[in-house]
């Protein structure tokens, strides 16, 4: 799967996976970026299908993205 997002202040990026229920799997992305627009491939090779939430915090900042693997 692939994720993009824009950075449009200098900030530390912090991409986790959580289950649809708010557990957290694993981090994605733990890492220093400028501004920007980025593109990361996400490996979800060994999860189960079903949904998922991806929480990408820029500094103070959240967005949460649902995904769905099938």
């Amino acid at each position: 799967m692939r994720l993009r997002y824009v950075i449009c202040d200098d900030g530390y990026v912090i991409c986790d996976l959580y289950s649809i229920s708010g557990i957290w799997i694993k981090r994605l992305l733990n890492e220093a970026k400028m501004p920007g627009e980025y593109e990361m491939e996400v490996d979800l090779t060994g999860l189960p299908a079903g949904a998922y939430l991806v929480r990408l915090l820029v500094d103070d900042a959240v967005e949460t993205r649902k995904v769905v693997i099938y």
